[in-house]
């Protein structure tokens, strides 16, 4: 994806999940409107994660590209998913632990894998 593209996709989503938060009432919404908030987060934070790790790490190589997106798709994963647990209060440290675990582990096995077919 390129540059250009990753700041489309975090201007649009953080204006869209800004205008949502503002003008709706969560109790007034159908429950299948609810997950969007949840969506524009992930979008928002994939988007940031990969335009730092463009700008800061310099991270361009492509046989890394691949397994960079991975990392950055499950960063992204986990800050939705720890948003969404602390949102119905679900968070506890059990649940925090099992999460990066979980993340931790796809990481490591993505690193491992190869992706020349």
């Amino acid at each position: 994806m390129s540059m250009k593209n990753n700041y489309l996709i975090l201007l649009f989503s953080s204006l869209i999940f800004i205008a949502m938060v503002l003008l709706t009432d969560p109790k007034s919404l159908p429950v299948y409107l609810l997950i969007f908030p949840f969506i524009f987060i992930f979008l928002i934070s994939y988007s940031i994660l990969e335009i730092l790790s463009n700008k800061i790490f310099f991270i361009s190589n492509s046989t890394r590209n691949g397994r960079k997106r991975i990392i950055i798709l499950s960063s992204s994963f986990l800050i939705t998913v720890l948003l969404a647990l602390q949102t119905i209060g679900q968070l506890g440290i059990r649940d925090l632990i099992t999460v990066i675990i979980l993340c931790v582990i796809m990481i490591f096995y993505v690193n491992k894998a190869s992706f020349s077919s």
